[in-house]
């Protein structure tokens, strides 16, 4: 399925309502996740999956595989990203996973598990794996191992230079 943020939007299309206790994804960029701001908004984190705890708040309880593409190092970045009941934001600025441009229409695998406190993040490619632990600040008495799936979102602060797509497709 192919996930759709058009030029001048931060949403994608179509829109997902699903409650999920694991994600399981494989994913493809392209040539169209390839941007340029001009400007410091270019280090801004893109998100490309992940969970919130709340419906309707992405930025209360949530976790998230952030993305942008590094024009310098002509790469697209990867990187946990999530943030705490307050709404502050806690991600690594400098990625924990890398995809150079000849490399961008191979697909990655992204699982996700909810393990109450902490959130298992697994990223693999033909040449490159990562399995991490990421703990997660809940700031009520409830466990996080549900949660509502969220999708492609682009920004910070910019919206979409140009339509961008990625495809979706949910590994059982």
């Amino acid at each position: 399925m192919i996930s759709k943020v058009f030029k001048g939007f931060h949403f994608s299309w179509p829109p997902y309502i699903e409650r999920v206790e694991s994600l399981n994804y494989e994913i493809t960029f392209n040539e169209s996740c390839i941007y340029d701001h001009g400007d410091i908004d270019q280090w801004d984190w893109n998100k490309l999956i992940g969970v919130k705890k709340n419906f309707f708040s992405p930025r209360k309880n949530s976790f998230m595989v952030g993305w942008r593409w590094n024009k310098e190092k002509d790469r697209l970045e990867l990187t946990s990203y999530s943030h705490y009941e307050t709404g502050k934001a806690n991600y690594n600025d400098r990625g924990i996973f890398y995809i150079n441009r000849k490399e961008l229409k191979d697909s990655i695998n992204i699982k996700i598990t909810l393990l109450n406190k902490w959130i298992r993040l697994e990223i693999s490619s033909k040449h490159y794996k990562i399995d991490e632990l990421v703990r997660v600040t809940i700031e009520d008495k409830n466990s996080f191992n549900k949660g509502w799936l969220i999708k492609n979102w682009f920004g910070g602060t910019k919206s979409a230079p140009h339509k961008i797509t990625i495809n979706y497709k949910k590994i059982k």
